[in-house]
């Protein structure tokens, strides 16, 4: 048996820095504001922990266990990174005066929060049956019900601050409506069952390895990719239609002096939080199986 704690902090964040203090600069279509690419470790922060257990046991010579369980919390602002780009730019100093952290980049428990576990069977020897069962609970689905445009209504910007002298000011600010880490995807378990046989045939090595994936064929949602599930949330700013509100559209609110309602000022879409495609969801029960030579 063994266990082990990992603990990381993350550090020297890139940071895009866009202020009074900035100035402008010249460009061939005019001026505009000045951007400068700096290091931030005040405004930023990313933490990750973790438990790692694993065991195995051998029973006799021909049949052993095993098995491996994984607690992971990871938790911040700002990631820092994504798979497309590697690192980018966190936005909490450009244009301080259109936002608040608070409701713009909360800290919470970040998509890759999990807790993972692993339990397997098998024989030795020349032919070995192996068994994997294997759960996921729960991981945190979105960052919540926001968009990037998530903002009262269109420009709406300019119509709670006064510009303070800015070439390009902003028009929208992402804001979070409910807690960041609120949606979660649902406990994951499957179960896999792999067979491999081995023959001498003189010099060679034959073997032969049929496999079924997900042999209770279980179809839960299993995607913590945006791009794989439904995150619209209707606002002013899309035009969308809030069932609580007066009028029927979403009302604007002035977001750094009003708590936005549900049903009136925001409202999530009709299929939010639904898978948009088969990669949403577990890969469905799969036949597969493998022949090969060895010499």
């Amino acid at each position: 048996m063994r266990a082990d704690v990992i603990h990381r902090d993350w550090a020297g964040f890139y940071s895009a820095r866009t202020d009074l203090g900035t100035g402008r600069v010249n460009l061939p279509t005019g001026p505009s504001d000045l951007t400068l690419v700096v290091n931030n470790d005040s405004l930023y922060n990313r933490t990750y922990n973790a438990l790692l257990t694993q065991f195995r046991y051998k029973a006799t010579d021909r049949l052993d266990f095993g098995g491996n369980w994984t607690l992971s919390k990871s938790e911040g602002n700002f990631d820092g990174e994504n798979a497309g780009s590697g690192p980018v730019l966190g936005g909490l100093q450009s244009f301080p005066e259109y936002f608040q952290a608070r409701w713009n980049a909360p800290r919470a428990i970040s998509p890759s929060t999990s807790a993972t576990g692993r339990r397997s069977m098998g024989s030795s020897r020349s032919s070995r049956t192996s068994t994997t069962t294997s759960c996921r609970s729960p991981c945190s689905r979105a960052s919540s019900p926001a968009t990037p445009t998530a903002r009262p209504a269109p420009s709406a910007v300019a119509s709670f601050v006064t510009n303070p002298g800015y070439v390009n000011p902003p028009v929208r600010e992402g804001y979070f409506f409910t807690n960041r880490d609120a949606f979660r995807t649902p406990n994951v378990f499957r179960t896999d069952i792999s067979l491999n046989y081995a023959f001498r045939i003189g010099v060679l090595d034959l073997f032969l390895k049929p496999e079924v994936i997900n042999v209770f064929n279980s179809q839960h949602q299993d995607t913590t990719a945006s791009t794989f599930f439904d995150s619209t949330v209707l606002t002013a700013d899309n035009g969308g239609a809030c069932s609580n509100s007066p009028t029927g559209r979403c009302l604007p609110f002035n977001p750094f002096t009003t708590t936005p309602v549900e049903g009136v000022n925001w409202q999530k879409g009709p299929k939010f939080g639904q898978a948009t495609n088969a990669f949403g969801f577990q890969q469905p029960r799969t036949y597969r199986i493998g022949l090969g030579l060895r010499f």
